[in-house]
């Protein structure tokens, strides 16, 4: 069976990029018949074995509305005639969900090699969340073309089991085939530090790491817990974080923001780190469940994780603490996981985690849906 895996992306998303490359490259090692592809404006990347390259439409800031809307048709046309004429070798077409959508159900609709959707978010919810001009046209869009592309899919695939029944009871389509494929990465990508024993005298450290943190991630709960707190302890903030919260930030001495950096000086943040943080605030596009891929990557260098949000992680699992913004119970976890091995945790992860895994299971669960 041969498989494509597509996503449609308009500009450099480093967690999709990451994501579809560790799918390639976990697909090579099982020896699958799957590829991987992202299609984009041309000449943002350099990778001709992941990406597909827009002939017509170039990643432009500066572009005026009229541009923009120009753009997003020329694109999505050339983007699903491309898949069109792709399709033909392939036994079965995986989608990365595109939200508000028409172009995306007329490609379903007329593809006739089975087609399932994954998806990586409530869009609904989303779309109110984020807002904007334009939010309610892109709400109405997602609505009516969101139902259409559910009837015509062969089935949906979701993150989060909570996605999954959400996609289901927003297409009345109960028994549509569907499928919880978590996001995840290659552990061996990942180096994991010895724990050392002077680790015990130092002063707690913390990481909270997003390329952008969104009104769900809540770190502006966290600041403000941080506020009314007279504890001892170093917050790294990795990421572009907006106005008000980078005010909250710069006037407590124990918070550091570093903007984006490099994947070398995040794997030495992080080495150095006791507690690896997570979205907070997924009840402002109602949410209760998620699988970010930085909490994967705090766990593949056995970090352990305090989260506000249910992961794929069992119950009372020693790397992974759900609970509130509150800085003083994050110490507490702290506290209580200082003394384990880095390793350990590395490894207790890794079967919730690796990407390897997750393909070889998902590949066998479309072997039986096709």
């Amino acid at each position: 069976m041969k498989i494509l895996h597509s996503a449609l992306m308009l500009g450099p998303v480093s967690g999709i990029v990451n994501q579809m490359r560790w799918e390639r490259a976990a697909a090579i090692d099982y020896g699958l018949s799957w590829d991987v592809k992202i299609f984009c404006p041309k000449n943002d990347f350099a990778d001709p074995g992941l990406f597909e390259f827009s002939k017509s439409v170039s990643k432009d800031n500066d572009r005026s509305y009229f541009r923009r809307v120009l753009d997003y048709i020329n694109f999505r046309r050339e983007y699903y005639a491309w898949l069109r004429e792709k399709s033909d070798n392939y036994d079965a077409i995986l989608l990365r969900y595109s939200t508000s959508d028409p172009f995306q159900f007329f490609f379903i609709r007329n593809c006739d090699k089975p087609v399932f959707l994954i998806h990586h978010t409530l869009e609904i919810p989303e779309l109110r969340a984020v807002g904007g001009f334009g939010g309610p046209v892109r709400i109405l869009s997602e609505k009516f073309f969101g139902a259409l592309s559910y009837e015509k899919a062969r089935g949906i695939v979701g993150v989060t089991d909570e996605i999954v029944d959400a996609c289901l009871r927003k297409g009345s389509f109960p028994e549509k085939l569907s499928y919880r494929y978590t996001n995840g990465v290659n552990c061996r990508d990942f180096s994991v530090r010895p724990t050392s024993a002077d680790r015990f005298c130092n002063v707690p450290v913390i990481i909270f790491v997003a390329s952008y943190f969104s009104l769900w991630h809540g770190l502006d709960l966290i600041l403000d817990s941080v506020a009314e707190s007279t504890s001892d302890f170093i917050l790294h903030v990795v990421g572009e974080i907006d106005e008000k919260d980078k005010i909250k930030a710069i006037n407590d001495r124990r918070v550091i923001l570093h903007g984006h950096v490099s994947q070398a000086e995040l794997t030495a943040l992080i080495s150095k780190a006791d507690v690896g943080l997570s979205s907070f605030a997924l009840d402002r596009k109602d949410m209760k469940e998620a699988c970010p891929l930085k909490t994967r990557e705090y766990l593949a260098q056995g970090l352990p994780v305090y989260a506000g949000h249910r992961d794929v992680f069992p119950s009372g699992c020693e790397f992974y603490k759900i609970g509130g913004p509150h800085i003083n119970e994050i110490l507490k976890f702290r506290d209580q996981v200082i003394s384990k091995r880095r390793d350990e945790i590395a490894e207790m992860a890794s079967q919730y985690i690796e990407k390897r895994k997750l393909v070889r299971d998902f590949h066998g669960w479309l072997l039986q849906s096709i």
